[in-house]
């Protein structure tokens, strides 16, 4: 595994973090969940927050069909957004934490979860999960996040850290691109949005009327996984195709790994 100088990591994290609270700001619901059709703010919560109680069942699936059994005590979703999937793991597990590297993401779940108990959210602009001890979590979910990583290499790190958290015998399940088809496409829109945004134009005025953002994707190999989870001290139980159908141009994995 590579790892990124500290300068690198707190550089590209406070850029990720500005861009992040940027689009959050704009169309958070599209910028989680990015089908063609709901952008420009054509998410209705109630449909939003739904979609994540369908993708936790499969991911909970996905875990079972390994032949393992998950402890439903504590649980983190990285990279929360609104706090969708938080509030759908929350459903099945004693007590959910939702990071996000987005303050004004972080704010926005809260608010939109305000009636749940026991789910917490905690924003984070590192490049690391340090903000959480050693064997914190029985299970790490995420989807749809790392690939928005600067680079590959911090991608692998936070991977690195999902199992670092995990206390023994908990669960890591991970989405991540293998292949990023849309590359080129995202990466002109970024080279047009960011240094205009760095000049003070709007996010809102970029994204509404010249349709720009700067997210971008970054693809991990399945050597790459592997080879971090290995360094990590983690056991890969096996790894199956996203099946997320507005993915066609950028195929990923769902990664099952335990923590001996």
């Amino acid at each position: 595994m590579i790892v990124m100088s500290d300068m690198e990591s707190t550089d590209s994290v406070q850029q990720l973090a500005q861009e992040w609270n940027d689009i959050a700001d704009v169309d958070p619901m599209w910028a989680v969940l990015s089908q063609p059709d709901k952008k420009h703010s054509n998410w209705t919560p109630e449909e939003f927050y739904a979609t994540g109680d369908s993708e936790i069942d499969r991911a909970i699936s996905l875990v079972e069909g390994y032949g393992l059994t998950p402890r439903f005590d504590d649980a983190l979703d990285f990279g929360c957004g609104m706090g969708r999937l938080t509030a759908a793991l929350g459903k099945r597990f004693a007590s959910v934490t939702g990071v996000d590297i987005s303050t004004s993401m972080v704010e926005q779940a809260r608010a939109g979860t305000a009636d749940r108990t026991n789910l917490t959210f905690v924003a984070n602009e590192r490049s690391d999960l340090s903000v959480f001890p050693d064997g914190s979590f029985d299970f790490v979910y995420t989807a749809r996040v790392l690939q928005h990583m600067p680079t590959a290499e911090m991608a692998m790190q936070y991977i690195a850290e999902f199992i670092r958290i995990l206390r023994p015998g908990g669960i890591a399940c991970f989405h991540v691109p293998a292949k990023v088809g849309a590359a080129r496409r995202l990466a002109s829109r970024r080279r047009l949005a960011v240094p205009l945004r760095a000049i003070g134009v709007s996010s809102d005025w970029l994204y509404r009327r010249l349709g720009l953002h700067s997210m971008h994707l970054v693809a991990v190999t399945e050597t790459q996984v592997a080879r971090t989870l290995a360094t990590a001290g983690a056991r890969e139980i096996g790894h199956r195709p996203d099946g997320f159908e507005e993915r066609i141009n950028n195929p990923g994995y769902f990664y099952v790994a335990v923590k001996p």
